[in-house]
């Protein structure tokens, strides 16, 4: 019985984030900053793909000023969409093998 609440508040969640994410998206593009929009997106995955070693098992990535300029360019909440959707597009490497959004777990990717 515990199985089955905790999928459903998983799809819970999960419908309630992409309904938001797709709720920034269509507001940048009825507004016409889609391109801008669209640009940060890109740079955010650029960003978030592109890490900094600094020891043995820590890193920073430079999302955090990608985040920073879209609130200054967009609001608060189409910012945080950039940041979502830039971090789910992010490419890495592990284990030697190239880790996108298509060979993921889904779970890993949203949360």
């Amino acid at each position: 019985m515990n199985e089955k609440k905790l999928l459903q508040y998983t799809h819970l969640i999960n419908a309630i984030g992409t309904v938001a994410i797709l709720t920034g998206v269509y507001m940048q593009y009825r507004n016409g900053n889609w391109l801008e929009f669209l640009f940060f997106v890109v740079l955010s995955a650029i960003a978030e793909s592109m890490i900094i070693p600094l020891g043995d098992n820590s890193y920073v990535s430079i999302g955090f000023a990608i985040g920073m300029a879209a609130i200054l360019l967009f609001d608060p909440f189409i910012a945080a969409v950039v940041l979502t959707l830039g971090t789910m597009l992010k490419i890495y490497s592990e284990d030697g093998e190239l880790k996108h959004i298509f060979n993921t777990s889904f779970y890993k990717r949203y949360f």
